[in-house]
């Protein structure tokens, strides 16, 4: 979208690029459980280790790429543990490591006492969440950062990962992890020391970079949505409405700038944002490909209407940007 001394028209300046962002670590906790028989032992654990007069707005968005990884752990911060079973590695040999992926986990985590336990094999039934019924068991992720599910290890059975007390999460804006997982056998575990570098994208069967789970939230199938095609006609397509977590097929649910605003002091920005994604604005005076960060990278904590105060130059180009998760 343009937007030139106040007048708005369409442009085709939607594209793809890949330009660094930087931004601060935002942080996710959790209650922890501290009465009756859920309450938990370690509470103070602490592993010890080493103007306008031409505006231009160009939407851009961080492609991310649907590859399967062998593990997403930190191999330098890969640890849970629990009072009873002590350390269980997340990054295990690195080729079958925990995976945290965007709607499942999977892969494994391992503990020399108590052998390997499996969050999932990352092929749900209908191909969006573990349904934790009947063989399909596992642990879901949300999408803003909450585990829920059970995991399974055959020398102590199952591991709880719930949103009541333990509130397991993911902080996707810095990958660390906080809260607590909960295995009758073996008491509270701790999550707090594992920390991913990346959110899984999940299986894209179909090749076209629209990862199956986003495609079956949205449609039930994967033969409607592609990389070639634009259901809804607006302009955006299909990869790229999934790039900003917006709806393929409503014509008015874009990532683009739907208000500007100038005043003495200062200047604002606004668009519409989802809970799923970071944003970056970024400000420049000329279009020569530089641009500038006006505002460090986000995550806003509700789908809504973002609005953001900039600077106060009368002359100077915008855009916002979407990413996914641990992809800036």
């Amino acid at each position: 979208m343009v937007v030139r001394n106040g007048c708005v028209g369409q442009t085709d300046n939607f594209r793809l690029d890949s330009d660094d962002v930087y931004g601060p670590e935002f942080s996710l906790t959790g209650a922890l459980p501290t009465t009756g028989a859920g309450a938990h032992p370690l509470d103070n654990f602490k592993k010890q280790e080493s103007s306008m007069k031409t505006q231009l707005t160009i939407l851009t968005l961080l492609a991310g790429l649907c590859v399967h990884a062998n593990t997403t752990i930190d191999s330098a911060n890969p640890y849970a543990y629990g009072a009873n079973i002590g350390w269980i590695n997340g990054y295990a040999d690195g080729a079958n490591g925990m995976v945290v992926g965007q709607d499942f986990c999977s892969g494994f985590m391992y503990s020399a006492n108590c052998g390997w336990i499996n969050l999932g094999d990352g092929s749900p039934v209908d191909g969006q969440a573990y349904s934790n019924i009947a063989g399909d068991c596992g642990v879901n992720h949300d999408g803003l950062g909450s585990l829920t599910g059970y995991a399974y290890g055959a020398a102590i059975g199952w591991i709880n990962f719930e949103q009541t007390q333990g509130q397991p999460k993911v902080d996707l804006m810095t990958g660390e992890m906080s809260g607590y997982a909960w295995s009758a056998s073996c008491g509270w575990i701790n999550l707090a020391e594992i920390k991913t570098l990346s959110i899984d994208s999940g299986p894209d069967t179909d090749n076209d970079t629209i990862p199956d789970a986003w495609e079956y939230r949205r449609y039930g199938n994967l033969t409607w949505l592609s990389d070639s095609t634009d259901r809804d006609s607006d302009g955006v397509s299909d990869v790229d409405e999934y790039l900003a977590d917006t709806d393929p097929v409503d014509v008015t649910e874009k990532l683009r700038i739907t208000a500007f605003e100038t005043a003495n002091s200062a200047n604002s920005v606004t668009w519409p944002a989802k809970s799923t994604r970071v944003y970056t604005l970024e400000h420049a005076d000329v279009l020569d490909g530089s641009w500038n960060t006006a505002v460090t990278p986000f995550i806003p904590s509700s789908d809504q209407n973002v609005t953001q105060t900039v600077d106060s130059s009368s002359n100077r180009f915008y855009r916002v940007k979407a990413s996914l998760p641990l992809e800036l």
